[in-house]
């Protein structure tokens, strides 16, 4: 926490709103030692005017270089795409390439990552890679798409350790910047591996059913020391 500064009395109020992730303390599980989060590579688009600060119920993941932790899940389409002429954009929401602006802009370098969803509504789930040169207002410009895809597919990092999902717990917000806004890496104490999940609580949950079926088995991976129960 910062330092408190200026004249006594009060000042303007912030809104907090506490997350339960979890539907009970029963089975809940952590990755022992802890880990640390990629404060550059790490946002929560959905988090307006704290994008910087991750949510519980945000999804991580382990980078496959260096080890550190970031959001699995980048955002979602607001539109759906037929494979039929040539597929150059994708429209999301403003928060999503916004954010996605700023990962190009860090990392100075466009953001490689998949497109997950089926062609159609319940259909079968198709990982696609994608590349993502440029993001602004609510359009991310990419290579020919060439593949059909549902409404609210999934914009998932591909830089990642298979079976290394994990959960921001239950009012663990963490900041991932310091006092000047500067994006900084930050410790993770908890990351929940296991427990009874309210799916309403988890950040991107999909609407599609076979696209929640492809995220519950991400989240239990075989191999993988997680253990998740679902309320739905």
């Amino acid at each position: 926490m910062g330092a408190i500064t200026g004249l006594p009395g009060y000042r303007t109020a912030v809104d907090y709103t506490p997350r339960r992730v979890r539907k009970s303390s029963q089975g809940a599980n952590y990755l022992e030692g802890g880990a640390v989060i990629d404060g550059t590579r790490s946002g929560d688009a959905g988090n307006t005017s704290y994008v910087d600060v991750l949510r519980p119920g945000k999804i991580m993941a382990k980078r496959s270089s260096g080890g550190k932790y970031r959001n699995y899940i980048i955002g979602k389409t607001t539109a759906s795409y037929t494979g039929t002429g040539t597929v150059t954009s994708l429209t999301v929401g403003a928060a999503t390439a916004t954010e996605i602006a700023r990962l190009i802009a860090a990392t100075g370098a466009s953001v490689t990552a998949l497109l997950v969803g089926p062609p159609s509504a319940a259909g079968t789930v198709a990982e696609t890679a994608i590349t993502i040169s440029a993001a602004s207002g609510t359009t991310l410009t990419i290579a020919d798409l060439a593949v059909d895809k549902v409404t609210d597919s999934l914009i998932v990092v591909d830089d990642t350790v298979a079976g290394s999902l994990c959960i921001v717990d239950d009012d663990d917000f963490v900041k991932c910047s310091d006092e000047l806004g500067n994006r900084i890496d930050q410790p993770f104490s908890r990351p929940l591996i296991g427990g009874n999940l309210d799916t309403s609580q988890i950040i991107d949950w999909p609407a599609d059913t076979s696209t929640i079926t492809w995220l519950k088995g991400k989240l239990n991976a075989a191999g993988s020391n997680s253990f998740f129960r679902f309320d739905e």
